[in-house]
């Protein structure tokens, strides 16, 4: 750790849920791997880590977080608070995305997307998500979830060799831009359900 692309993928409990997110990778990998060698064309796989940003639904950390500190939540419940996780912004993602199609290499390229220069608690995360909104719950901490590892961050030193990709969002910015938008979708929703509610 941080984690390389080399290590070997592999799933160590074929009966959690949660690791059908890590089966679907790993196949999908690889039938892009063996259709571009028996077609002769290089193949380009990214692998994000913890991407996040406005539109991306409520089933990551960032914005269940969010939805929790618009609705109130106190005491604010936290799973896993003190695993460490590190962060990249959408924006950041992209970017790399795009560089990596670039690279000029006609050998096949997996290269891990990311930004490793934040890694923190979540309890931590949870503390600056409560600055950026301006609130300041109690806490209810919990035990992570079954299969949950305690360090996730990836290293990108590959991603680095191949092109000219630095993170440009911090932490602090990408929270900022990304509860005002959740904000923003929320306040609209709660409008629209007391004017449905009018009628």
């Amino acid at each position: 750790m941080p984690t390389p692309e080399s290590v070997p993928l592999a799933i160590t409990d074929t009966g959690l849920p949660r690791y059908s997110y890590l089966s679907s990778k790993i196949v999908g990998e690889q039938l892009c791997l063996s259709y571009g060698k028996a077609h002769d064309f290089p193949v380009r796989i990214v692998r994000y880590h913890n991407v996040y940003g406005p539109r991306m639904g409520y089933d990551h950390v960032i914005p269940q977080f969010i939805q929790r500190v618009l609705e109130g939540h106190d005491p604010f419940s936290i799973y896993g608070a003190y695993q460490t996780r590190a962060f990249c912004y959408v924006d950041d993602a992209v970017n790399a995305t795009i560089q990596v199609m670039r690279v000029s290499t006609m050998e096949s390229v997996t290269v891990n997307i990311g930004n490793d220069q934040e890694e923190l608690q979540i309890i931590d995360l949870a503390h600056k998500l409560f600055r950026v909104a301006g609130v300041s719950p109690e806490l209810a901490i919990y035990a992570p979830p079954p299969g949950s590892p305690e360090r996730r961050c990836p290293d990108i030193s590959q991603l680095q060799k191949l092109t000219s990709y630095q993170a440009q969002v911090s932490l602090e910015q990408g929270l900022q831009r990304t509860y005002a938008w959740y904000r923003n979708a929320w306040e609209r929703q709660v409008q629209q359900e007391r004017e449905e509610a009018r009628v």
